[in-house]
């Protein structure tokens, strides 16, 4: 019965190498042993020596037991020699191809990859993975910031935790947990997001959705191509080119209590889009604070029985200012104006 010997050939992910060289040696040598290396059990077929694995399985026969070295090449890799490998007749072994890094439990695959960092894997051509638990996958991708990951040629994650998918890609060093996924997109801050071509996050907590959407103003968030958000926790929409649909109906959001105004008072608010009012009695000399974008739309809700009049414009920020009356028991809504500064009643 001549002696077997099989074992897979297998990269740091289980799948296996088709196209690998196998060379045998006489054992403690580099001399190629000359004896018949088989392709089966019985049959007159042999193989070379070296041979290639068409299926990544290698699977060869001798005509007796016999120790070895055997010569192991991958696709596009150096060889590697496993020394003292015993072809016997009892039962297959296994071989495991592995590919440590520099840093403890590292994997590194790829000319000029390096793993640096403990848990830390790189693939691809001058991939890099320095920090612990980082992963860098893709031609000259970087991941440096522990635990982030970089996928695509040329994605950089520098910071912690920080997530970037896409060829150019890159989340920047105080970019903690930020998220770039799409061809150049950037998180420049913590948590911030970017998704989509070239879209950009650079903010603490900004979000960018869509090609070349930009989100620079803290927890700003802008949707749709091109869209861009600047001022602080602002929502934008698509551009001044484009349409917003909205299928369903939409709801403003109303300030919980309502405010005992005062004459010569300031009607302020944080986020609403309807505030309400209830003078104890009629105020004149009302003021309303500034918008903060163009296009703002405010509605001031009167549940008093008492008159709501404004102060001048130049004081009120109203543009009829003193002839603007909020009559009791009714609405008004206003829109801001950033070219004059002042807020226009509609209708």
């Amino acid at each position: 019965m001549r002696a077997h010997y099989q074992a897979p050939v297998q990269d740091s992910t289980g799948a296996l190498l088709p196209g690998t060289v196998v060379s045998i040696y006489i054992n403690g040598t580099m001399t190629l042993d000359t004896e018949p290396v088989y392709a089966d059990g019985s049959s007159s077929t042999q193989l070379g020596n070296p041979f290639v694995t068409s299926t990544g399985e290698i699977d060869f026969y001798l005509a007796n037991p016999v120790r070895v070295d055997l010569g192991i090449q991958p696709p596009g890799e150096a060889q590697v020699v496993f020394p003292d490998i015993d072809v016997n007749e009892a039962a297959a072994s296994s071989l495991t191809l592995t590919f440590p890094g520099a840093g403890t439990s590292s994997t590194q695959v790829g000319s000029t990859a390096a793993a640096g960092g403990n848990q830390a894997s790189a693939f691809g051509v001058a991939a890099i993975a320095s920090g612990t638990g980082d992963t860098a996958l893709g031609e000259a991708s970087t991941a440096s910031g522990g635990s982030s990951v970089a996928v695509g040629q040329g994605a950089t994650a520098q910071a912690f935790q920080a997530t970037v998918v896409g060829s150019g890609a890159s989340a920047g060093v105080s970019s903690s947990g930020g998220t770039a996924v799409g061809e150049g997109a950037q998180a420049g801050a913590q948590q911030a997001t970017a998704i989509g071509m070239s879209a950009s996050a650079g903010n603490t907590g900004s979000t960018a959705l869509g090609k070349s959407a930009s989100a620079s103003g803290n927890t700003s968030t802008a949707i749709g191509a091109g869209a861009s958000a600047t001022a602080d926790h602002t929502v934008v929409l698509g551009t001044s080119a484009e349409d917003v649909v909205v299928p369903g109906g939409m709801v403003w959001s109303q300030s919980s209590s309502p405010t005992v105004l005062a004459s010569s008072g300031t009607l302020t608010w944080t986020g609403p889009a309807m505030v309400t009012v209830a003078p104890t009695g009629n105020v004149t000399g009302i003021i309303v604070a500034v918008g903060t974008v163009a296009g703002q739309v405010l509605t001031v809700i009167n549940e008093s029985a008492f008159t709501v009049t404004f102060a001048a414009s130049g004081t009120s920020h109203v543009a009829d200012g003193t002839s603007d009356v909020i009559a009791a028991l009714t609405a008004r809504k206003f829109a801001w104006d950033a070219n004059t500064s002042l807020w226009y009643r509609l209708g």
